[in-house]
């Protein structure tokens, strides 16, 4: 995973987009993210905490990319190719 001076930059070298489904392991079990909306610095994402396939009804706009190593799993727009 390669890490930016922000969140966008980080998504943009790691070529995760709107719709990307990521996972990430702080220490707790893997949890994931779907990335909603990206803005000059920040992103939206939606979790499903601990991968039970239930996603978080509300966004999250305080989700940052730094505390875990986030893999690609798919993509929900289209292609699942990164």
């Amino acid at each position: 995973m390669k890490r930016g001076k922000t969140e966008r930059e980080t998504l943009e070298l790691n070529g995760w987009k709107v719709g990307d489904i990521l996972e990430g392991d702080e220490g707790y079990g893997p949890s994931r993210i779907l990335i909603t909306a990206i803005g000059d610095e920040k992103f939206l994402c939606r979790w499903d905490n601990q991968c039970e396939g239930v996603w978080e009804p509300s966004e999250s706009g305080s989700t940052t990319l730094s505390c875990r190593d986030w893999k690609f799993i798919c993509s929900t727009a289209g292609s699942n190719k990164h």
